[in-house]
């Protein structure tokens, strides 16, 4: 919105050029009609929006401007919409300017154009004169002109807000959507109230659009009512519950099961993807990186066993090298187990990469040796061997199981002191639901290297399978411990203490992984089913927002915003997300309970009863309350059976 819409005669523009040049230096925002553009229903439109949008409404006043037919129908509009007009008297109009006016006035054309009653419109307000071009007094008029917009500021900024929004609802055809509601209507009926006796008035429009607004807002008010009557004397209240700890907390519909389970699974992703990606893949990983690390490593010790060498001999004797030793090293190393032992002088190998595109800067003169890059070549060796043997394993699980078992013992006695070792073998036992087996391998990983992340995630998810509450949330700390920034972490904490009604602490554990981590959908989700629980609705409802915006296709957060909807008595609304969630899968159940909940709300008990009816088809249990609702529904709605007529003996 803009502080003032400027009328102008163009042949009056250099001194508005100068009004505007002021106005911006006094911070007020100013819509002009600089474009001499084509007169068309485009251009007027845009007009109209200008003047709409200000607070104010500013004429230069001269013969100019009231000899144009423009200038009177920008006058005209501001005046249906009740705007502060300020009159800015470039021009004295009187004796002959007056008569040639008039005579303009008088002709054919101007008929249309109600020139005379704008003229006596503007005779009524308070001028302000700038019809001199002395610097003073142009200044002393213009502070004037600044006290005058000053006035009455909050009246004036609401006025225009609420004509807007007025406006915006008579075009769409007085649609309820574009109503007033809660805190909004509710400061609108307090401003209408207060507004008697104050210039501009309220609009015609704005009164029959607060009365509107309040109208909707007493119905849905009354549906609320209606709701909260037969959910408290029918135990619905309980029912919607339900419908939310239902889904509480990482327990999503079968259609999001994949989704948390990469969500646990993607802070460990480096190794299980080790573990349990293909031969192929693992080959790709190793010539992609490991040689090329590696010949980086070999080529940076020797120049430093030489005394040093700037970047870019580095560079020349790379490509020299990297042939030499790419096929030596071709099923070795990965590129951040070479960078991290390598990394001994002033800057590591991971900076001396990245300067291989910045010439100039020396070369570190400290060891690395070659003895330290082939001791990190054996273990990357170790790591890449381990990976791709437990990716034979997998792929021998489902047709030689026996055989698998035998790769498995065969790695566990190659590699017995490897932590991945017992990662791999953990994973592999949680997925045949061995599960104490598998902690019982993640925990001796972590004794083999207490700073393995990943094995301290798999097992507070184990342990959190198992019901053992307080270890999966001390391993969980334990993460944090070692990677403050782990939003898997502070997810998956989140998700425990939520379970265990500890919703405070869970909301805060999710705000984290959401900062950590903002494309984190899940976070948003189980946030606003703790927002939910809590009855803090509007927080609820812009979470679920967040986590469809991240997820398009998130069927749980589409189905529990309506369910928060339906809470707050906005039953169409509610409607809407939980026809998306059974567009998305029509073989979801959570929807249909939502949705007869809402067809019962609104009357449409044969549309409850049919939705009721396809939630236990597909598999769900109506609570007892509505049990009992359906019954006496189906006894109301369901016609008695005319007997048969008896023939006589």
């Amino acid at each position: 919105m803009s502080d003032v819409f400027i009328s102008y005669s163009r042949k009056d523009g250099e001194f508005v050029q100068r009004l505007s040049t002021a106005f911006v230096g006094a911070n007020r925002v100013v819509w002009i009609d600089w474009q001499d553009i084509a007169r068309g229903d485009e251009w007027w439109r845009t007009i109209e929006g200008g003047i709409e949008d200000a607070e104010n409404f500013i004429c230069i006043i001269s013969e100019n401007w009231l000899t144009s037919k423009i200038c009177h129908k920008e006058l005209l509009h501001a005046r249906e919409q009740n705007k502060r007009v300020l009159p800015i008297i470039r021009q004295r109009i009187e004796g002959e300017t007056l008569i040639r006016v008039e005579q303009a006035w008088n002709s054919a054309d101007w008929n249309a154009t109600p020139a005379g009653d704008n003229w006596t419109f503007l005779k009524a307000r308070n001028w302000i004169f700038f019809d001199s071009d002395d610097i003073s007094r142009f200044l002393s008029e213009f502070n004037a002109l600044l006290k005058a917009l000053d006035e009455d500021q909050p009246h004036i900024k609401a006025h225009t807000r609420f004509q807007a929004d007025a406006l915006e609802w008579q075009r769409s055809e007085r649609n309820p959507s574009f109503l007033l509601g809660g805190d909004q209507l509710t400061f609108a009926e307090k401003w209408l109230s207060e507004s008697a006796g104050k210039q501009p008035e309220p609009t015609q429009v704005q009164r029959e659009f607060i009365a509107a607004s309040w109208k909707e807002e007493n119905a849905r008010q009354r549906r609320i009512r209606q709701l909260r009557r037969a959910t408290i004397g029918l135990g619905i209240v309980g029912v919607i519950a339900a419908l939310v700890a239902a889904l509480m907390f990482g327990q999503a519909s079968s259609a999001n099961q994949e989704r948390e389970a990469a969500i646990v699974a993607r802070g460990q992703a480096e190794a299980e993807q080790s573990i349990l990606g293909t031969r192929e893949a693992a080959a790709n990983e190793q010539i992609g990186t490991a040689a090329r690390i590696l010949s980086t490593a070999t080529v940076v010790a020797r120049q430093v066993d030489e005394g040093g060498a700037t970047l870019d001999a580095v560079n020349i004797q790379l490509q020299d090298s990297n042939a030499q030793v790419a096929a030596a090293n071709r099923s070795l190393a990965t590129a951040t187990i070479v960078a991290r032992q390598v990394g001994q002088a002033e800057a590591t190998l991971e900076v001396i990469n990245a300067e291989l595109s910045v010439a100039n800067d020396s070369l570190a003169q400290v060891p690395p040796t070659l003895t330290a890059v082939a001791l990190a070549v054996a273990d990357a060796q170790r790591q890449q061997d381990i990976s791709m043997r437990f990716a034979d394993a997998i792929l021998q699980m489902e047709d030689t199981p026996s055989e698998a078992q035998r790769t498995i013992e065969r790695i566990i006695a190659d590699y017995p002191d490897e932590a991945l070792t017992y990662l791999g073998r953990g994973l592999i036992s949680w997925s045949q639901g061995n599960i104490d087996d598998a902690i019982a391998d993640f925990t001796y990983a972590i004794d083999l290297n207490p700073q393995f992340v990943r094995a301290y995630m798999n097992r507070a998810n184990a342990y959190s399978n198992q019901g053992q509450i307080g270890d999966a949330v001390a391993d969980f700390i334990r993460v944090i411990e070692i990677d403050p920034h782990n939003a898997q972490a502070y997810y998956n904490l989140g998700t425990i203490v939520a379970r265990q009604g500890h919703l405070e602490e869970a909301i805060v554990h999710f705000t984290r992984a959401i900062e950590l981590d903002p494309q984190l959908a899940l976070a948003y989700y189980n946030r606003g089913l703790a927002y939910s629980i809590q009855e803090h609705l509007e927080d609820a409802i812009t979470d679920f927002s967040y986590a469809i915006e991240l997820d398009p296709q998130f069927i749980d957060a589409y189905n529990n915003r309506g369910v928060a909807y339906m809470m707050q008595g906005a039953l169409d609304q509610a409607m809407v997300d939980f026809n998306r969630a059974i567009k998305i899968n029509d073989q979801f159940m959570n929807p249909y309970a939502g949705r007869g909940i809402a067809y019962y709300s609104l009357g449409n008990f044969q549309a409850a009863l049919n939705d009721w009816q396809t939630f236990e088809e597909l598999g769900g249990h109506l609570p007892a309350e509505l049990v009992s609702i359906r019954d006496a529904l189906l006894a109301t709605l369901t016609p008695m059976p005319t007997p048969s007529a008896t023939p006589n003996d």
